[in-house]
């Protein structure tokens, strides 16, 4: 299905064709690829999406670039507001920095996330913007005027997106990550169960900034390899800027991997794991996904050699031990309060 705010970006492309026309290149911040990119002709396309499902489809793109170091100066730039106010916020600040004068800043924001009120305070920024309703989502747009531009509040967008400190853990995270100001405490609990026993080759499934390899590398000292996979390369990042202090003789390895694919996967780390610890994401949006952490156990399954474990937490209500079951591994609720459980499974 479409989202929603690719959707009414393409009906505004399609009533601005004057803008469309002249654009090259155009800066693309946290953008789905969707039928809207036809509008865009022949531009080059600078293209920053971290989320690697939402990342993959460009790589077919010919005149894309994903993920350049910086921003080119451009004459437009689209921004997809994500749920993580902050996080629009700072991207938004980076664009209007890049943005030519008189270049057109456009924001394509859900209205069940927030959108009219992100549009009051871009107005506040820009000094101007005007605004089209479509498809449950506004789309808002103003030119950079350097005149009109409130600095103090753009400084205050940008320093909002850089890496801070979490709450009681020595860590470092920023917004549009999960969890960003403080434990979660699912993860937490979980890392109370952990044995401090895991061995040989280990790995920690949507890792995340890296607490639980914080908190495994710390006690394990039989393991001899760790790897950590998220979809969210921006939390891969900081994982391993996080984990760079961490004492332990295993090899470190980073991926930016979409765990929900797990024929994709197992082409790479086939019957390869000892043990596997995670906390499964279960939405993306507000509405809860429990397919999601399902497709991460597959995922688990499948890279675990055999007599290897899985650790996870999840909220209580979620069905995961009969995914287990079907999987053929055997599991056992270690715990379980607080709305969570904990869950230990092994591959026969």
């Amino acid at each position: 299905m479409t989202d929603n705010r690719a959707r009414a970006l393409g009906q505004w492309l399609a009533d601005h064709p004057h803008l469309r026309a002249t654009a090259d290149p155009v800066i693309l911040v946290r953008a789905v690829f969707a039928d809207y990119v036809s509008g865009l002709g022949h531009a080059r396309l600078c293209v920053d999406q971290t989320f690697k499902p939402d990342a993959r489809p460009w790589l077919g793109v010919k005149q894309a670039e994903l993920n350049p170091a910086c921003y080119p100066a451009a004459e437009l730039a689209m921004v997809f507001a994500t749920k993580y106010r902050e996080e629009t916020q700072a991207r938004i600040a980076a664009v209007i920095e890049a943005l030519r004068p008189g270049g057109t800043l456009v924001v394509t924001a859900a209205n069940d996330l927030g959108a009219a009120s992100l549009e009051r305070q871009t107005r506040a920024v820009l000094g101007s913007v005007q605004s089209m309703s479509k498809h449950k989502c506004r789309v808002f747009f103003g030119q950079k005027q350097e005149a009109c531009l409130d600095q103090a509040m753009l400084q205050t967008w940008r320093d909002q997106g850089l890496p801070r400190p979490v709450a009681a853990s020595g860590l470092l995270a920023c917004p549009g990550v999960f969890s960003y100001r403080s434990i979660d405490p699912g993860s937490r609990w979980l890392a109370d169960h952990l044995p401090t026993t895991l061995s040989g080759r280990g790995a920690d499934f949507a890792c995340g900034y890296g607490y639980l390899s914080q908190q495994v590398l710390s006690r394990s000292t039989g393991l001899t390899e760790w790897h950590l996979f998220d979809a969210e390369r921006t939390a891969l990042d900081l994982a391993a800027v996080n984990l760079s202090t961490v004492t332990t003789a295993a090899e470190r390895h980073y991926h930016w991997s979409d765990l929900t694919v797990p024929e994709n996967f197992i082409r790479t780390h086939p019957s390869y794991f000892d043990c596997i610890v995670m906390n499964p994401p279960f939405h993306t949006g507000q509405k809860a996904e429990p397919q999601l952490g399902q497709a991460l156990i597959r995922t688990a399954a499948f890279s675990l050699r055999p007599h290897g474990w899985l650790y996870l937490v999840a909220n209580r209500q979620l069905p995961y031990e009969s995914t287990l079951t079907q999987l053929g591994l055997r599991c056992e609720c270690l715990a379980e309060a607080r709305g969570y459980k904990i869950i230990r499974a092994q591959k026969s």
